[in-house]
């Protein structure tokens, strides 16, 4: 089997090397490693390409979302096919949204986690998703790493404060 297709972009890409202040930035960032599930089954970390079609899908479910809405606030306005049409495309929003969040492996994820118990299915999402993303803020933004609170212009945890 072939590897993936070459491209220009894929070809610049690897003859491109970090310096100056970005070589710096990259080797202060605590990015995650693949997560492994099985033997057979790893997760690589997210990816720009990755965070795109994250974002993609998000926008294109709140779209969905705001239709399924404004349907049915108006129901006698739209037919039956309108219903349909927007149920398709949440449908295949949430399935975009499922594929970017596992980087491609949602199937195979989902394939692992058929017949086991929905809290250890709970579980590794949780876990899943603060090894992906760390430094995740909270329900108000606080970042759970450093403590900065966006809400209020408190600096901040300092190093002595972490330990």
């Amino acid at each position: 089997m072939a590897g993936p297709k070459k491209t220009p972009a894929r070809a610049a890409a690897k003859t491109r090397a970090a310096s100056g202040r970005y070589l710096e930035l990259i080797q202060e960032v605590d990015a995650p490693q693949p997560y492994q599930i099985a033997d057979e089954l790893i997760i690589d970390p997210p990816s720009k390409p990755m965070a795109d079609k994250l974002n993609d899908a998000h926008y294109r479910m709140a779209v969905a979302n705001a239709m399924t809405q404004a349907m049915l606030a108006q129901p006698d306005q739209f037919t039956m096919d309108n219903f349909t049409s927007v149920r398709e495309m949440s449908e295949k929003a949430v399935e975009d949204y499922n594929d970017a969040f596992f980087n491609g492996k949602y199937h195979e994820v989902q394939e692992f986690f058929t017949g086991q118990s929905n809290e250890y299915w709970n579980a590794f999402v949780t876990d899943y998703k603060a090894h992906m993303w760390p430094k995740e803020p909270d329900a108000e933004g606080v970042c759970p790493t450093c403590g900065h609170d966006p809400r209020t212009e408190a600096a901040p945890l300092g190093p002595a404060s972490l330990s």
